[in-house]
């Protein structure tokens, strides 16, 4: 039997089969409830409104990537402290991390996505407004019997994502294998980029697009030497929403 069990309570059945797991487990299990979080449509929305954002803006005479332009919005969304860094003259905003966040904070995110964009001469491809509620989902299918150690509502398989036998995790793993390779021409490591975009847009619903986009702009900065395999992966995980083995 598994080690977690997840429920999404919308039901009083739902409600009542959480007492149950409580009256049942070993002493010592660790439950936790939280906010359902932030939807798969929009971190891949976010993302490509964060690229269409890097493109076009040119912030204080230099131009910074998505993932920058994450954290200074995501700053501003939370009126994030500074703190000084480790390195002498370095300085860290706190909490920046967006996969922790809830539904209504990701709708505010884009929100003030498209209010810099207006402000700033921003053409977003998909203009309209991001769905900030819509229908409830549906509970995830649990046993009635009580699980062994812990009961979480936190989701299991949100990198399940897939086209066939093809998922959004081997993209990711596939793109990192390409930026270890020791490159001795520009134009033909780039091209290999460029066609493992092509090919994966074409493995995986269109969807999951601005996803393959991120990592392959996340996996080439390794390959140019602007980021470490260890940066890379550790900005995977928090926009896949996975841990560092899955994509050993």
């Amino acid at each position: 039997m598994s080690t977690r069990q997840t429920v999404t309570i919308q039901t009083p059945d739902d409600r009542a089969r959480i007492a149950a797991w409580a009256r049942n487990v070993e002493a010592g299990t660790v439950v936790t409830f939280r906010k359902k979080s932030r939807s798969t449509e929009q971190s891949a929305k976010m993302w490509a409104m964060l690229h269409e954002v890097a493109e076009q803006v040119e912030w204080y005479g230099q131009k910074i990537d998505a993932e920058d332009w994450k954290d200074m919005f995501t700053a501003s969304l939370r009126h994030a402290r500074v703190v000084p860094g480790i390195d002498k003259g370095t300085f860290v905003p706190l909490g920046m991390h967006t996969s922790t966040m809830t539904i209504e904070e990701m709708s505010n995110l884009i929100e003030l996505v498209y209010a810099f964009g207006a402000e700033h001469g921003v053409t977003f491809k998909e203009p309209q407004q991001p769905n900030s509620g819509g229908a409830p989902s549906t509970p995830d299918k649990a046993e009635d019997s009580s699980p062994d150690p812990s009961a979480s509502d936190e989701p299991e398989d949100d990198n399940a994502q897939s086209s066939g036998s093809f998922t959004i995790l081997d993209c990711a793993k596939e793109f990192l294998a390409l930026a270890v390779v020791k490159w001795t021409d520009e134009g033909e490591r780039d091209e290999a980029f460029e066609q493992g975009k092509a090919d994966w847009m074409k493995r995986l619903p269109a969807e999951l697009h601005p996803q393959i986009e991120s990592i392959r702009v996340s996996t080439r900065a390794v390959a140019t030497g602007k980021r470490t395999v260890a940066q890379a992966k550790s900005w995977l995980c928090e926009v896949l929403e996975c841990k560092p083995e899955d994509l050993a």
